[in-house]
């Protein structure tokens, strides 16, 4: 692995997770209101990125007043991403099947591992069952588009 596929990899990261945002942006802000209520009560108004951040600064001895706490959130978001992008870099090299679905698999998986099991795992959100099915699937779509994304950068930069 070389600096330039490392490189490449972070920019597919970034561009998925900046295409992803606004998608799942949208679908957000036209779900019904009583879904967008039932997800906020259930993660106590605070993304679970910016809880994160809040609990690792925490473990660092680090207190955030609230406008750090979301800046952390988004630099965490950012970071998620471009991490993301560069493992599917690595990945998609290394095992075919990676691509496959043109990246959406490897979004897909993400989505499970990560947002269905560690986050909740690690008390970052509650569990699933808190969550209305539209959060599951609004997310799950969001991390399909990422992979979409990230693999359409990659080939794009490989040319």
């Amino acid at each position: 692995m070389n600096q330039a596929s490392l490189l490449r990899g972070a920019a597919a990261g970034a561009i998925g997770w900046w295409v992803m945002d606004h998608v799942l942006r949208f679908l957000y802000n036209h779900e019904d209101s009583e879904v967008r209520r039932q997800e906020d009560m259930a993660r106590g108004g605070i993304p679970a990125l910016e809880v994160m951040a809040e609990s690792l600064t925490e473990l660092a001895g680090v207190s955030l007043s609230e406008e750090e706490q979301q800046r952390a959130g988004t630099a965490l978001q950012w970071t998620m991403g471009i991490g993301a992008g560069i493992l599917y870099g690595v990945l998609r090299r290394r095992i075919p099947a990676a691509r496959a679905g043109h990246g959406r698999a490897y979004g897909a998986a993400f989505s499970l591992v990560v947002d269905e099991g560690l986050t909740p795992m690690l008390g970052f959100v509650p569990g699933p069952g808190a969550f209305p099915w539209q959060t599951h699937a609004r997310g799950f779509i969001g991390h399909l588009v990422f992979g979409a994304v990230a693999e359409i950068t990659l080939q794009w930069l490989d040319t």
